[in-house]
């Protein structure tokens, strides 16, 4: 939900944020001419409570959301306004997940993407906010149903990509997090996509999607599935060897990941260092081979992977950096049967 006011009294609105945005309700507030402070104060809130009442009765119609298209209908209703306050302040009620569009994070690696290439990217989809005064986002991060839940790493990239937009589109944003957004939706209501969320404290259990060893930890010798450590390797998969080794039951996939060029040496160059991964964590570290199987991704678009081209198709380093990674996922993870 968007929720709109400025600080006149002169205009409230509230907006439903689906996979296609639309407004619950917009009302000019009425001023009584000649009327008291008390009873301007009193009409206000009776629109007030009435715009409360909308927001209880709405419901999604579309599937998935789109935050930034609400954001946009959102200016422009405040713009529309002809009051000359400036104090326009705009509350944002979800937590911060978009699954369509640009920015849609069940697609994409979004949240490990650069932020600068990332507005740059998304710039024409931006809206501008420079009539808003101020944005208040309550509930960034909680999230229900069968959502992953966020960690604190997660939530401040999250909240480092929303202030980069808002503050792109000319406001500034406070965040509350007062667990207010999210519910878990009735069985009638319109699907959103789960976004796949990395873990890289190297930790797994059955309530993590993935684990991501990118160059930083694990890091290949160019072209070929050999670590350049193999020291670095074995340290590196040892706190998942002792998961999955006290945890008999839990059951993984290695999928490995490269950066963009040829499809097919990327998706047999994956392969193989998914393979490696497997063998050390079976030969070295003693974990049981039915625990696990690989996937070898290349290229090819995961929920894991990360724009590594500029708009003139000429590779980003530092973004093709990111995507040379294995990840281990876990096997009864919704994310993995994406694969399986």
């Amino acid at each position: 939900i968007i929720a709109l006011a400025q600080l006149d009294g002169s205009k409230i609105a509230a907006i439903e944020l689906d996979g296609n945005p639309y407004v619950i309700c917009s009302n000019k507030i009425a001023v009584q001419s000649g009327a008291s402070s008390s009873i301007k104060k009193q009409d206000a809130n009776m629109y007030v409570s009435n715009m409360g009442a909308a927001i209880n009765d709405c419901v999604p119609l579309a599937e998935e959301v789109d935050i930034l298209k609400g954001l946009s209908i959102a200016s422009r209703e405040l713009t529309a306004s002809d009051s000359t306050d400036s104090n326009k302040v705009l509350y944002i009620m979800s937590n911060g997940l978009q699954t369509v569009g640009k920015l849609n994070m069940s697609q994409y690696n979004i949240l490990d993407a650069d932020a600068d290439l990332l507005i740059e990217q998304i710039k024409d989809d931006i809206p501008n906010l420079e009539s808003i005064s101020k944005v208040v986002w309550l509930g960034l991060a909680d999230v229900a149903d069968s959502q992953t839940p966020i960690d604190e790493s997660n939530k401040s990239k999250l909240k480092n990509l929303w202030t980069a937009i808002i503050e792109e589109g000319g406001s500034n944003v406070e965040f509350i997090n007062d667990n207010t957004a999210s519910v878990n939706n009735p069985e009638d209501w319109p699907s959103v996509s789960n976004v796949t969320i990395i873990n890289n404290d190297l930790d797994i259990d059955a309530a993590i999607d993935v684990v991501k060893f990118d160059e930083t930890k694990i890091s290949f010798v160019s072209d070929e599935a050999e670590f350049v450590s193999e020291t670095d390797a074995y340290e590196a998969l040892q706190p998942i060897a002792d998961i999955l080794i006290k945890n008999t039951d839990i059951k993984v996939l290695i999928i490995g990941s490269t950066a963009t060029g040829i499809p097919k040496g990327c998706r047999e160059l994956s392969q193989m260092r998914a393979d490696k991964v497997k063998d050390t964590l079976i030969e070295q570290l003693h974990v049981n081979p039915n625990q696990l199987s690989t996937y070898g991704a290349g290229q090819s678009p995961t929920p894991f992977r990360l724009n590594d081209l500029d708009n003139n198709g000429n590779l980003i380093e530092s973004e093709a950096a990111k995507n040379r990674a294995v990840y281990i996922v876990n096997s009864d993870s919704a994310v993995a049967k994406t694969f399986i």
